[in-house]
């Protein structure tokens, strides 16, 4: 099962020109659905690009594997009816992570970036 997901997403492209706008969208559509309420009635508060080090985006799910390659999107925070969700966009997924995984306090940020750092100077210094 795992081997079968890892060749789907070797055969995807990574879109790292996904927009801010069309995550967005993506977003609203994916909480409009969640909640069934209308995606126009969704305001959204904050969009920040980043960069999660699997493709859980910042929210695993407990007995999912998920494919260990940096994936690029946006975090943002949407609100509708005086609630605010926090969602995680990249490739073609939008998710809503309320949940803050075990051992971590900030799902998608300062240590997922710290990861990215690592990874890109690894790299870096195994090409020279």
């Amino acid at each position: 099962m795992l081997l079968a997901l890892l060749l789907v997403l070797a055969d995807t492209p990574l879109p790292s020109d996904l927009s801010p706008e069309r995550a967005m969208q993506m977003a609203r559509e994916a909480l409009s659905r969640e909640l069934g309420v209308a995606a126009r009635s969704i305001t959204v508060r904050d969009v920040e690009r980043t960069q999660w080090p699997d493709a859980s985006l910042g929210c695993p799910e407990k007995g999912m594997q998920y494919a260990q390659v940096v994936t690029p999107g946006y975090r943002m925070r949407l609100e509708v009816g005086g609630k605010s969700y926090p969602m995680s966009v990249a490739l073609d997924r939008a998710v809503r992570c309320e949940v803050t995984p075990p051992g971590r306090s900030d799902p998608g940020g300062e240590e997922a970036r710290a990861i990215v750092r690592v990874q890109r100077l690894a790299r870096e210094e195994l090409a020279r």
